[in-house]
């Protein structure tokens, strides 16, 4: 078991609950960001290509590539190559629960 450091001068123990904690505050940061939240809505809706997902959210190539890797990072997105284009669409049910919620909480009138 790994220590982490305290408000005193002794290393304390890492604990499951840090340890998830931790985990937890990545993959929230990455859900918190204006362009990565586009990218993640529009997914909701299906599969993507890169020029999908450029038309939709007007992100712009080099910023959206850098989000879209960010995300698979972060496990949020997978990808697949199908002929000349990648395909994005969202990682597994959990992050399409998480994304419905986000949606239905801020994203409707």
């Amino acid at each position: 078991m790994g220590c982490r450091p305290s408000m005193g001068s002794s290393m304390q123990p890492i604990t499951p609950l840090w340890e998830a904690a931790e985990a937890t505050s990545v993959k929230l940061r990455a859900y918190a960001q204006r362009q990565r939240l586009m990218i993640l809505i529009n997914l909701l809706h299906g599969e993507l290509s890169v020029h999908q997902l450029d038309d939709a959210t007007h992100i712009g190539q080099p910023a959206l590539s850098q989000q879209l890797a960010m995300l698979r990072s972060a496990q949020l997105v997978d990808s697949r190559r199908e002929a000349k284009h990648v395909i994005y669409s969202l990682a597994n049910d959990e992050v399409r629960n998480c994304v419905k919620q986000i949606e239905t909480m801020f994203f409707t009138a």
